[in-house]
């Protein structure tokens, strides 16, 4: 991990909020991480293996944040406390900002995805990337048992609301396979919870497809080829 990830968390370093930072690690993962408590857990799915760590979880408010993500800004901690605490909340998802060094068809998907607004807007659901739930709701209403889109099938019937002024780097990188083996695990979820699942007609695939040259030529060959891996990801997904 770098260790600016635990830095920007603690206490004294660059956010506003008395935190403690718990790492869970994962197959091959670290064990001691500075300023840190580190927790090794065999990896269940993105669902279970979040609600396990709960059982080592000490404090009201949790925060689950992806290792790739990096917050901004000292005030970005107590920005998003203020917002759960202050409006009655049941969660609060970070704006995500792409890193600067992401083509420019992944920084306007990500800007589309948690737009900047005016204090805390109602979103549809809460996103693991950068989310703030309170601790006593989630043992009381654990995430589902799933592989992925834990947070999508939690949110239905939950008050989860967007803070615009709390950013936090996150992007990935435009790959075809990665692409491909995400759409295709989250779209299974979708589909075996009764979600809507974007991509799984045939036509849609055909017209995605069809429009993968104009998307080479706009956003070039790596970007177009994790589009193509993600469409084929939608449609293979509910026939898993």
């Amino acid at each position: 991990l770098d260790p600016a990830f635990t830095t920007r968390l603690q206490p004294r370093g660059l956010q506003d909020h008395p935190v403690e930072v718990l790492v869970v690690a994962n197959g091959g993962g670290p064990r001691r991480v500075p300023g840190a408590r580190v927790v090794a857990l065999p990896w269940a799915g993105h669902g279970p293996t979040r609600q396990r760590a709960l059982d080592h979880v000490r404090t009201e408010l949790v925060l689950f944040l992806s290792d790739d993500a990096r917050p901004l800004g000292r005030g970005w901690l107590g920005t998003l406390v203020a917002a759960l605490l202050g409006g009655g909340w049941d969660a609060v998802v970070a704006r995500q900002v792409a890193w600067p060094d992401a083509p420019a068809a992944v920084r306007a998907r990500v800007a589309a995805w948690t737009p900047l607004g005016d204090g805390t807007l109602p979103f549809p659901q809460a996103d693991h990337v950068a989310t703030l739930h309170r601790t006593a709701l989630l043992r009381r209403h654990p995430l589902p048992p799933v592989e992925i889109a834990e947070d999508l099938i939690w949110s239905p019937g939950r008050r989860v609301g967007l803070v615009g002024a709390a950013p936090v780097l996150h992007s990935h990188p435009p790959r075809f396979w990665p692409a491909f083996t995400r759409a295709r695990a989250e779209h299974a979820v979708r589909a075996a919870h009764g979600q809507p699942v974007p991509g799984a007609a045939p036509g849609a695939l055909l017209r995605g497809l069809l429009g993968l040259p104009r998307r080479v030529w706009a956003e070039g060959l790596p970007t177009a080829a994790a589009g193509a891996g993600e469409l084929l990801g939608q449609w293979a997904g509910p026939r898993r």
